[in-house]
């Protein structure tokens, strides 16, 4: 892919996995998946949401000190406070509404 930016027919916020561009915008992982799927190795058809979209999800429901706070409190020598901060963070993130313009995005 040539194009650092792609203009993705769901909207800005939601892409197509085919259709990812920039690292920056979409995280290495959909980057890699996206380039093998362009070409034609066996990748499952997907969408990837944003870094816009996810920066937007942390703001809406107010997540970026509640996840600073248990980041801070972590004990990278304990392989314990990893697992029980990774827990707490995912917690937060599944319990925080999806804006409903990405909720409708999404359907």
């Amino acid at each position: 892919m040539t194009n650092a930016h792609v203009k993705c027919r769901i909207s800005k916020l939601i892409c197509p996995l085919s259709e990812v561009g920039a690292v920056s915008e979409f995280g290495g992982k959909a980057y890699h998946l996206s380039r093998m799927l362009n070409e034609g190795l066996p990748v499952f058809a997907g969408f990837v949401v944003t870094n816009q979209a996810f920066q937007e999800f942390l703001d809406v429901n107010q997540l970026r000190d509640p996840i600073a706070a248990v980041v801070d409190q972590i004990d990278a020598g304990n392989p314990a406070s990893l697992q029980q901060a990774s827990s707490v963070i995912r917690d937060l993130v599944q319990s925080s509404a999806l804006p409903e313009h990405l909720a409708d995005d999404l359907q």
